[in-house]
């Protein structure tokens, strides 16, 4: 594994964008606490997971988060989705909430008149919320404290940009997480059906013949690719003074989706959820 970067510069991150008692660090150490919850269960369950995207990076390159990072993201495979619902609805605190793709969530899109349903599963702290810009709009909604759970399936780049051509859409559409005229919408909800068959074949096929590469589950929006044999047998990583499940090769797996991953962003590339209120309800 590549060495972190030196201590003092990341004294001087630390200093500028997420000091010790400031709204971001609060929310960290707030996220961090859903994460050892997650991990408790999964570790309880037998269920395999990984650190991914910038608290990976953030693992690597700063012993913790990533200085200006406020969200978790872990993965897990697409085969132990039913085992990770039962585990969740068994074992989690009842100070936290699971919640599976497809429920809705409790604010409108801009220009809907329907709630919107979640593409990403996540387990929420019920008590700790924000307050944030829904993406894409001026929009200041209240939003429960998370953490990401991405699906991984087998798959390649060609085929996942395929179905989400088709399949991502209609579902997006019909999912109300975006609205691009009352014309597409009624043609993908009429469509929405054959593009499901049409996903479930290519699906299979890539678990067959396409084993050794995994992407985000069909109908998510993100287009990068894993590599089995960088993540398994997973290994452990420290992520703010704590062990996590990680890919065992996580060099490797890092330089495959972001190149140098090692290099600071300029600050005009540093992008986060624009928190802008975090409020713990005394329990």
């Amino acid at each position: 594994m590549m060495a972190a970067i030196p201590t003092i510069n990341n004294k001087e991150l630390r200093a500028k964008y997420n000091p010790e008692g400031s709204l971001l660090r609060q929310i960290q150490l707030r996220e961090l606490s859903i994460l050892v919850e997650f991990d408790r269960v999964c570790r309880n369950h037998g269920i395999d997971y990984w650190l991914d995207s910038g608290n990976l990076i953030g693992a690597v390159r700063h012993g913790g988060f990533i200085p200006w990072d406020d969200d978790i993201d872990v993965c897990v495979l697409k085969k132990d989705r039913n085992k990770l619902r039962k585990a969740m609805h068994e074992s989690l605190n009842p100070n936290y909430k699971y919640s599976e793709a497809g429920l809705e969530s409790k604010y409108e899109y801009p220009g809907l008149k329907k709630k919107a349903k979640h593409i990403i599963s996540r387990v929420y702290d019920n008590n700790a919320s924000v307050k944030r810009p829904l993406k894409g709009s001026s929009i200041i909604v209240d939003d429960n404290l998370w953490l990401d759970i991405l699906f991984m399936e087998c798959g390649t780049l060609a085929t996942k940009k395929f179905i989400e051509k088709t399949y991502g859409k209609c579902l997006r559409r019909v999912w109300n997480t975006i609205y691009d005229g009352k014309i597409k919408h009624i043609l993908s909800i009429i469509a929405y059906p054959f593009s499901v068959i049409i996903k479930d074949i290519i699906s299979g096929w890539c678990s067959i013949f396409h084993r050794d590469t995994y992407v985000h589950n069909y109908g998510t929006t993100f287009y990068s690719i894993r590599n089995k044999s960088d993540i398994f047998p997973l290994g452990e990583i420290e992520f703010e003074g704590l062990k996590f499940k990680a890919p065992h090769d996580v060099d490797s797996y890092l330089k495959r989706i972001y190149g140098n991953y090692m290099e600071i962003p300029p600050e005009d590339k540093i992008e986060t959820h624009q928190i802008s209120d975090f409020k713990v309800r005394n329990i």
